[in-house]
């Protein structure tokens, strides 16, 4: 394992652990707006979409999150970088699409007096949008951490056919040529 993979790896896994600051943001204000706007009533919780979204995406970042940091550590982003990816960018579309609707749905709110769901949304929204950014530059360190160089070790006996290899065609007409 060479020290430039293994450094790119816990690269990744740092950053993917930087998420989580933004993470307890989006969550704190989640929490919060689904209490105050629910009030406990679980039927109506259930019937929320909106809310089941939100906290898809919220769980299914943690989860995430946690899978990156195990398979940073273990070296193994050269084998997953492509499915880590593409998991993170559908919940950052998810992500973005809902922290667009809060930030509509704050603008709405501002005229009105009631000041109490407004900080809430104002977390959610703070968290959704830190969060999609930090998913942003994650996906690059996993980008740069799976396709690093020697990342990819090629079988002992496959390099010495490789050198062991018989001149090409191209090689000969040189040395003819001479």
């Amino acid at each position: 394992m060479s020290a430039a993979k293994r450094a790119w790896g816990v690269v990744a896994a740092v950053m993917a652990l930087l998420t989580i600051a933004p993470w307890f943001i989006y969550l704190g204000g989640l929490a919060k707006l689904t209490d105050r706007v629910l009030d406990w009533d679980w039927a109506k919780a259930y019937r929320s979409q909106v809310f089941m979204l939100e906290w898809y995406t919220v769980s299914a970042e943690f989860v995430i999150v946690i899978i990156a940091v195990v398979v940073a550590l273990s070296n193994q982003l050269h084998r997953t970088h492509y499915l880590l990816q593409a998991w993170l960018a559908t919940n950052t579309a998810l992500i973005i699409i809902r922290a667009t609707q809060r930030i509509i749905e704050i603008q709405a709110k501002e005229s009105t007096a009631d000041d109490n769901e407004l900080k809430y949304l104002r977390a959610l929204a703070a968290g959704q949008v830190s969060t999609a950014g930090w998913n942003c530059v994650c996906m690059i360190f996993f980008s740069i951490a799976g396709t690093s160089p020697n990342t990819h070790s090629a079988p002992k006996a496959k390099k010495e056919e490789a050198a062991a290899a018989p001149p090409t065609v191209a090689a000969e007409v040189a040395a003819n040529q001479a």
